[in-house]
């Protein structure tokens, strides 16, 4: 290993440990005392498992993917808006679809992104995998948005244009057609430039009406067959010309990255720009009116009696969304306020749920080495986090450790079900002779003797193995569940580049509830930060120092946690020393259900 002296053959067990046969302590202690009468071994240069990163600055990146639920609209035309002094967007148009039609979800998606680009974040719009949408479908594109179709200020000045052609007997049908649907295009497009009119604001519509008037515009002795080919040609060029400048105004062909995102040669262009997309599993189990506080008076009545239109939350049509950032550098001093500016934009426009239990909405956090993960700093952060986890989760909501999408790697992961439960035998590392002995020393130097048989055998497994794949495969769920990590890493001693097989190359953090409160988001992903980077940069000595006072019940201080957000946390947790919001029995008071506008707490007055 780099820094270190050759390792050298150990005596060693007869038979590798099990369950049911565990190492005792003078096992632990042979294996790091040195036969002298032993050849020394040195590992080849490529079966390091701390090689060197990548060349260049190797930054630490951060994303976020925020999951919320939004409340869209009236469920009924016949519903009053049940909160009409709120002035945040409630759609007119999109009580009448239904809330599985691409268009609704269009709808919703691209009113959020306009939002993110309005106040000056970088945002993109792209084809989503759950479309059904083919090319033009009814005039409609991933682009679009239902609320662009209203009528607005160019219809009638657009219906006012009246354009002229003189058919010219000296030339044929054909080329009167062609130069007549060239000359009416360039006559509808100036009329546009002419009235101060923006091309991405003409309705389909409207385009549709305008070229009914086509034949009365043709001057002069023609065919009528004539004047039908230009209405229909003139209709398609003009569809597609204002389609494209919908598509030029509206969507990521438009945008260009967000110049802060850092320069890593294979980001692919979704990661340099927010998104949003749909997130069905935040709609999937939506909370029932006992979930709230109901003063009374909050839900309105049927006129002249006590019956009430419906019970919360069922008088609003709703949507799950998760809002995507770009990549960033978690060093640049930007990159908290761009959070701030994006949970602000949100929260100002959109009424969002507040945080509940029943929302099963989550926020994850995405941390990457730029220059690559080692295979060493990964089988130390799988030993940290293995013995951090349950003091995570009390940074957090109770209800998150049951959670299926972020239940504890602890338990849950396949190699924690072999080591504590027994079976999984296909995720046991494989290593054999020299490499094996090898692996054992090096546990040896970073970690202390561990006296729990079955603890042992976890991070004995840990250490063991040979590649990052190996130790991905270990920390993976199944259909389990999705663990509090996800490994979305692949490589051998060293990651692949970006896009490898699909890996983003990131630890996702998924523990922390829906929430859109910057300042929170940031205090816990500079946690994240802080032991990624501790087990990046700490020396064998100071890594085995602090596994060995975790082992003993206390919370060392070399791993450089920020005491502020430490003291932050520990003044929320209020839920049998768990993170918990102010509201009674976990419950959000009806009169006011939504994220308060601004990027701070969401309970905010």
């Amino acid at each position: 290993m780099a820094g270190r002296p050759s390792p050298v053959r150990a005596r060693r067990r007869e038979t590798p440990p099990s369950n049911l046969d565990p190492m005792t302590a003078e096992d632990m202690d042979a294996m790091i005392n040195l036969d002298s009468t032993l050849e020394i071994e040195p590992d080849e240069p490529d079966d390091r498992d701390d090689p060197p990163v990548r060349p260049g600055e190797n930054l630490t990146t951060i994303g976020f993917e925020f999951e919320l639920l939004v409340a869209v609209c009236r469920a009924r035309e016949r519903y009053p808006d049940p909160h009409p002094n709120d002035p945040r967007w409630q759609s007119e148009v999109l009580i009448r679809a239904p809330r599985d039609d691409m268009k609704y979800k269009y709808t919703v998606r691209n009113k959020i992104i306009d939002e993110l680009n309005a106040k000056g974040l970088f945002a993109q719009k792209t084809p989503e995998a759950w479309s059904t949408y083919d090319g033009r479908d009814d005039d409609f594109e991933w682009w679009d948005c239902l609320e662009y179709e209203n009528p607005n200020q160019n219809d009638n000045a657009v219906m006012a244009w009246v354009g002229t052609y003189q058919w010219d007997q000296a030339i044929t049908e054909d080329e009167n057609v062609e130069n007549a649907v060239k000359a009416l295009g360039q006559q509808f497009i100036a009329h546009h430039a002419n009235n101060g009119l923006e091309l991405h604001m003409t309705r389909y519509d409207i385009v549709k009406s305008a070229s009914d008037t086509i034949p009365f515009m043709v001057e002069g002795t023609s065919p009528s067959s004539g004047r039908n080919r230009i209405k229909d040609l003139w209709y398609e060029n003009m569809s597609l010309f204002i389609g494209k400048s919908k598509r030029d105004h509206y969507s990521a062909s438009g945008t260009n990255p967000d110049p802060d995102t850092p320069y890593l040669p294979e980001l692919e262009k979704q990661y340099t720009a927010w998104s949003c997309t749909d997130d069905v599993t935040v709609t999937g189990d939506m909370p029932i009116d006992a979930d709230y506080t109901i003063p009374l008076g909050s839900v309105p009545t049927r006129p002249g009696t006590d019956s009430t239109w419906a019970d919360p939350p069922d008088l609003y049509k709703w949507f799950g969304a998760e809002v995507i950032s770009n990549v960033m550098n978690y060093d640049n001093p930007k990159t908290p306020i761009t959070l701030r500016k994006a949970s602000q934009a949100i929260r100002d426009a959109f009424r969002v749920h507040k945080p509940i239990v029943q929302v099963l909405s989550g926020v994850h956090i995405h941390i990457g080495q730029s220059g690559g993960w080692t295979l060493l700093q990964l089988k130390k952060f799988a030993t940290l986090w293995h013995l951090l986890e349950g003091s995570m989760y009390k940074l957090h909501r109770k209800d998150r450790k049951s959670n299926f999408w972020c239940a504890p790697m602890a338990t849950g992961c396949f190699l924690a079900r072999h080591a504590f439960e027994g079976g999984y035998n296909s995720y046991i590392a494989r290593t054999t002779g020299q490499k094996k002995r090898t692996y054992e020393s090096l546990m040896m130097e970073y970690l202390p003797a561990i006296n729990r048989a079955r603890l042992r055998e976890f991070f004995y497994n840990v250490w063991q193995y040979g590649s990052i794949d190996e130790l991905n495969e270990g920390m993976g769920t199944g259909t389990f569940g999705t663990c509090s990590i996800r490994w979305r890493i692949a490589g051998e001693k060293l990651s692949h580049p970006l896009g490898y097989r699909n890996y983003i190359q990131t630890l996702e953090f998924r523990m922390m509830h829906g929430t859109l409160d910057a300042d929170h988001v940031w205090k816990w992903a500079s946690i994240c930060e802080r032991l990624v980077v501790f087990c990046r940069d700490s020396t064998p000595e100071v890594f085995k120092n602090t596994i060995e006072q975790l082992l003993g019940g206390n919370f060392p201080n070399s791993i450089g946690f920020n005491d502020d957000d430490l003291n932050w946390f520990q003044a929320r947790r209020t839920d049998d020393e768990y993170f918990a919001y102010p509201d009674p029995n976990g419950r959000v008071n009806w009169i006011d259900p939504f994220m308060a506008p601004g990027y701070g707490e969401v309970h905010a007055v």
